[in-house]
């Protein structure tokens, strides 16, 4: 490919290596800072129960014994135990087949060695996350041929507020990510040298991304895709090359493929709720947001610690704001597209539409046709984001270094580059304050709740767990460990299961707190009991449903 990139950059050399690092520096310290302070929502909790071989049941049966247990009991759930081995692990990722098992199996053995706390987790994720800078880096190189652009690319990469979330998160995404630039930048070298060697390292990183999430299938159809049109949809050698390379990825992921025909298919309760139909505007209005967090990310998390335990939802609650701040970079990365249509041949636009295009269809149009929120999931659309990156660097680095342009012109873009890349530590500086965000599902309200019980004398706190949601996305795991991860030791934790038999409530705890009652419970203790129940908790967003009540005489 040529060079399609003006490498005379205006500003002084020394100067923009400086920005380089200090950005590389900031993007280092976000990823590390405050790993334990969020809290280890749902999804993540699942992680550690499969990583260290234990099931739904197994945790379901144990808890809702009648007995009162502090926090210790249920977080022996969520590290190793000599009882639980390496064939536990299999046998439990064997069964949900919705997620590939690389990172689940690369997470265990990383827990063995150094801890299965929080930050010792996490940072596991955050080690992943650093090998996308030199991805996206090389990947630039392979289709812009430019150096400059490949910087800008990294700077973007290391200070985005969406990147940053999720090398902080116990889920497999910030591998996905690696797996989805590795493997694109090895097969623009294959393509472009055309050797066995090349194109061996392709297929290996096809099954490292396949091994590592399912919705990397859609990357590789987005690459089979654009090998057929740049070749003109002729079988030359390129295609039959491509062909035995992908061929031998299938081939070597094809167990799990087996495994996933075989096994029973995940409980509607983890995966139905992304079939649950929203409106178009809401539809159109989450598309925007995603684009926009890979960026800049100021919405659905002002929970900062010293507005707890009511939090404040400044930006949540001035929803038009947030719209106002995202529409100019969705004007950005819009035109950055077509700049990129006009001015780079086939080989390079093609490609970046591809890696939107093909994912972007595949979960908006089964959105628009049948219903549903796939495409309202921000991380479900990583190579789309991934993709307007690229886009976005080509932009700024053409216009920040072309002699087709003015020197106002350049210094007007070169002004943009810095305004994005200082709303991105802005965000961060942000994020790192907060104990929730909109990465970590509705798990806003655990620290202040947890603030709450942890301060009381002798606290008690009834879980209302109906038994239509013991299983599942938001159920009994993920309604219990989030918060009782919090919970100090002396904190007594009974559990309720409607229509079980309801519980007494022993008589040495002075403070005793309800976590979403349902009616039935709710029932039981004003009447049966003689308790009053009084609200002490309200979540901003669910004003008509508190979730947190204290039982008074």
């Amino acid at each position: 490919m040529k060079n399609y990139i003006n490498n005379t950059f205006k500003l002084k050399k020394k100067w923009f290596n400086v920005l380089i690092i200090t950005i590389l520096v900031l993007g280092l310290f976000f990823r590390f800072v405050h790993l334990d302070q969020k809290v280890y929502w749902l999804d993540e909790t699942h992680s550690s129960l499969r990583i260290f071989g234990y099931t739904e049941p197994e945790f379901i049966q144990d808890i809702f014994s009648g007995e009162v247990v502090n926090s210790d009991d249920l977080l022996k759930y969520q590290r190793p135990s000599p009882t639980k081995t390496w064939g536990d692990t299999i046998r439990v990722l064997a069964g949900n087949t919705e997620h590939a098992p690389l990172y689940y199996l690369a997470l265990r053995v990383w827990a063995l060695g150094f801890g299965s706390s929080v930050a010792a987790l996490r940072s596991f994720s955050v080690l992943i996350s650093l090998f996308a800078l030199p991805g996206i880096y090389w990947l630039c190189r392979e289709l812009f041929e430019s150096p400059f652009v490949a910087w800008v690319a990294v700077a973007l990469m290391a200070i985005s507020p969406f990147h940053i979330l999720y090398a902080q998160e116990v889920r497999p995404y910030s591998l996905l990510t690696v797996a989805i630039l590795l493997s694109s930048a090895a097969l623009l070298r294959a393509i472009r040298l055309n050797t066995k060697i090349s194109w061996s390292i392709y297929a290996i990183t096809l099954t490292l991304g396949f091994y590592t999430h399912w919705f990397f299938t859609v990357v590789a159809a987005s690459h089979g895709l654009y090998v057929a049109v740049t070749q003109r949809f002729r079988f030359n050698k390129t295609v039959i090359a491509y062909s035995l390379a992908s061929l031998a990825g299938v081939i070597a992921f094809s167990p799990w493929i087996i495994n996933t025909i075989t096994a029973p298919p995940p409980l509607e309760e983890q995966m139905g709720w992304v079939f649950q139909k929203l409106p178009l505007l809401t539809l159109v209005k989450s598309w925007g947001l995603s684009v926009s967090r890979v960026f800049v990310d100021l919405d659905r998390g002002w929970c900062l610690p010293l507005n707890s335990p009511d939090c404040s939802y400044l930006l949540s609650d001035n929803e038009s704001l947030i719209y106002w701040l995202i529409l100019p970079l969705i004007v950005l990365g819009g035109y950055s597209i077509y700049f990129i249509c006009k001015n780079t041949p086939a080989q390079v636009w093609f490609f970046i539409l591809s890696l939107i295009g093909v994912m972007a269809a595949a979960l908006i149009i089964p959105d628009l046709i049948k219903g549903g929120q796939r495409s309202t999931v921000t991380r479900y659309v990583i190579p789309c984001l991934l993709g307007f990156q690229l886009s976005v660097a080509y932009l700024l680095a053409s216009k920040m270094s072309t002699n087709f342009q003015s020197v106002r012109q350049q210094k007007i873009w070169q002004a943009i580059f810095v305004v994005l890349i200082s709303l991105g530590i802005l965000s961060n500086l942000i994020i790192t304050q907060a104990h929730g965000w909109w990465s970590k599902g509705g798990n806003y309200h655990v620290h202040p709740i947890a603030t709450i019980v942890n301060q009381a004398e002798q606290p008690l706190i009834l879980y209302s767990v109906p038994s239509n949601v013991l299983w599942g996305k938001g159920g009994a795991v993920g309604r219990v460990l989030p918060l009782t991860r919090q919970f100090e030791p002396n904190v007594g934790i009974l559990f309720v299961v409607q229509p079980n038999v309801l519980p007494e409530i022993p008589a040495q705890f002075q403070d005793v707190f309800v976590y979403r009652p349902h009616d039935e419970l709710k029932s039981w203790l004003e009447q049966n009991q003689n308790y009053t129940l009084e609200p002490v908790f309200v979540d901003p967003r669910r004003r008509e449903n508190p979730r947190l009540w204290k039982l008074v005489k």
